[in-house]
């Protein structure tokens, strides 16, 4: 009795094409069921980074006030988007070149932008400036931020030292 052999046999450790096809099916259903979740995930994180930055450079122009002995502002373009720390009004007739490390500007991610500003309980539409002093004082200011998402966080800067929180909504 003689075998039967096929006229292509195919040799060992490749895949037919039914095979691939089934791969090819399990990935792209697996891609489906997790590809949102992971987007979600990341696109929460703009606006994570942008309040930490928010609060961190706050929290600096209060430490640099109570180190140099002289109010700091943090200035805060609501429209643009930016935010840098500024030396005290006396010193800001001086050049440029006299300052160093001031003024360096920040942006908001793209994804991000500010929604609501109040200084002392008045909102703000175009400039938010908030005074930090050498004894630890500051403005009383909160900063709301939205993303795409439409989630909403919130930066208040409380008058008693100074403090920085965070607030998720």
């Amino acid at each position: 009795m003689q075998k039967s052999r096929s006229k292509h046999p195919s040799p060992a450790g490749q895949f037919t094409l039914i095979e691939l096809a089934l791969v090819v099916v399990i990935i792209s259903i697996a891609a489906a069921l997790i590809g949102p979740r992971l987007i979600d995930g990341m696109s929460g994180r703009g606006i994570d980074s942008a309040v930490k930055r928010l609060a961190v450079l706050g929290e600096h122009a209060g430490n640099l006030a109570a180190t140099t002995r002289q109010p700091h502002t943090f200035v805060i373009d609501l429209q643009e988007g930016n935010y840098y720390v500024t030396k005290p009004a006396i010193e800001e007739a001086q050049e440029d070149e006299d300052r160093p490390g001031f003024e360096k500007t920040y942006s908001l991610p793209e994804d991000v932008s500010f929604t609501k500003a109040k200084l002392e309980d008045a909102d703000v539409a175009d400039t938010l400036e908030i005074r930090f002093f050498p004894d630890g004082w500051a403005d009383n200011a909160v900063i709301q931020l939205k993303d795409r998402s439409s989630r909403t966080v919130s930066v208040k800067f409380t008058r008693s030292m100074g403090k920085v929180v965070i607030i998720n909504e």
